[in-house]
């Protein structure tokens, strides 16, 4: 048996707003190199945009993470950490 114990960290989760194809930071000093983060339609955008196409492009331990879309996608995701 070991005598490691299991740290269990509160949910990091929130939200950002698309811009457009521009990439987006989310600052996040607690976020980890091995973080998943994952994406989810929170409300749609501009009219005629198509929400659902953020990605995450980058993590940067200590630092946060980007988002980007497709051109004209201004809709608000919920992020949540992992």
């Amino acid at each position: 048996m070991s005598n490691a114990q299991l740290v269990f960290q509160p949910p990091i989760y929130g939200l950002v707003t698309a811009n457009a194809n521009n990439v987006v930071p989310v600052v996040l000093p607690a976020i980890v190199a091995t973080s998943t983060v994952l994406l989810s339609v929170n409300s749609g955008g501009a009219a005629g945009a198509a929400p659902g196409n953020a990605r995450v492009v980058s993590v940067t331990a200590g630092t946060g993470f980007s988002i980007n879309s497709i051109v004209g996608d201004t809709s608000t995701y919920r992020y949540l950490v992992l």
